[in-house]
């Protein structure tokens, strides 16, 4: 028996098996789950004039982001956010379905994975540092599975202009929720009123580089070269109260801020907090930092139970000579986050003490 053959095939099997497990990279945790509705959708025309759009879209999202192009495989794939709306466009309803959205990367789509509607090509989604994208499968009108990629910034407006500017025509105008002269609404408004002066968190921006906002559908199918664009308002996540202890084991807490030493501080594990959750990297007490040693720049944070009562707790020293209090405050307020993205907040009494 050739030996090193078999073994041969074995190593090559093993090879191939961790890239493709590689090419498929689960879900990241990016920020906590949130929901909102009021959302808005604004459908640009091949030359950017806005054609229809609704201001009642629902979105929920599980806080998580896919990493890699493999992560969609056409339609059933694993979805992180669910769209909807009651809200006809060109008169029809609409079904968005397999959402997914992606954080920084270039990703690459296969329109001919959705199966149902003619589309030929592909779609390229460059999504930058503290941007995020999306791909999305409509079902319109009949057509099932078209495709839709969305490139989103964070915390800015859709346009300088909404369909109560100027309509039509109206160049790269956000849907504002009246009629547009083409779509008969009764001159009623679809749910929230968005505008031109709206912020949004995630706001759909041009995505190919034409100077248009949104990113061309694909080649050969139903809305070929039309502009797409959801944008939606995020909430800021909940922040959770925490209960920390400044210089455990003293009282007062008394601080010296000419002092270039560091100030432990305890945050406290309880029946529904578990401390050791929280990233030593967000922490900041009264603006100053965890300090960092070594040549990894460790954070300086060790577990200990320090009101002894049976709960470990993470107890961090931060740079003294960074605190951000002035002469005569009296309490010093703790930011963090957990691993997971959850908002944290405590604070504690202290007492700054002249430096001698």
């Amino acid at each position: 028996m050739d030996y090193s053959r078999i073994l041969s095939v074995i190593l090559a099997y093993i090879f191939i098996a961790g890239i493709f497990s590689s090419a498929n990279a689960e879900q990241i945790p990016y920020r906590p789950p949130t929901n909102s509705t009021g959302n808005n959708f604004t459908l640009l025309w091949f030359d950017g004039n806005l054609q229809d759009g609704s201001n009642d879209v629902q979105m929920s999202w599980d806080g998580t982001v896919f990493t890699n192009s493999g992560d969609y495989t056409g339609p059933g794939s694993t979805s992180n956010m669910t769209l909807s709306s009651d809200e006809p466009i060109f008169s029809q309803n609409w079904i968005a379905h397999d959402v997914q959205v992606f954080g920084p990367g270039t990703y690459v789509f296969d329109v001919m994975l959705g199966g149902g509607v003619p589309e030929t090509g592909t779609m390229t989604l460059t999504v930058a540092e503290n941007q995020l994208g999306a791909h999305i499968l409509i079902d319109f009108a009949g057509n099932n599975n078209i495709d839709v990629a969305l490139l989103w910034d964070k915390d800015n407006t859709f346009s300088t202009q909404d369909q109560d500017s100027s309509f039509p025509p109206c160049p790269k105008c956000l849907w504002s929720g009246a009629d547009n002269g083409i779509v008969n609404r009764g001159g009623i408004l679809d749910g929230t009123q968005n505008t031109a002066g709206t912020v949004f968190n995630l706001v759909s921006v041009d995505g190919n580089g034409d100077g248009i906002p949104g990113i061309p559908m694909a080649p050969n199918g139903p809305f070929s070269g039309l502009y797409p664009n959801f944008s939606f308002h995020t909430p800021p996540p909940p922040v959770t109260p925490i209960i920390i202890d400044i210089k455990p084991g003293s009282d007062p807490n008394s601080i010296n801020l000419g002092s270039a030493g560091v100030i432990p501080v305890a945050i406290l594990s309880t029946d529904d907090f578990d401390a050791l959750t929280v990233d030593p990297t967000s922490v900041s007490l009264a603006g100053a930092s965890v300090r960092q040693v070594g040549k990894s720049n460790k954070y300086l944070c060790h577990q200990e139970d320090v009101n002894l009562d049976g709960l470990i707790d993470l107890v961090c020293q931060v740079y003294t000579a960074q605190f951000m209090v002035d002469e005569g405050e009296t309490t010093a307020i703790l930011e963090a986050e957990t691993f997971d993205g959850e908002k944290l907040r405590g604070e504690d009494f202290i007492r700054i003490v002249p430096d001698i």
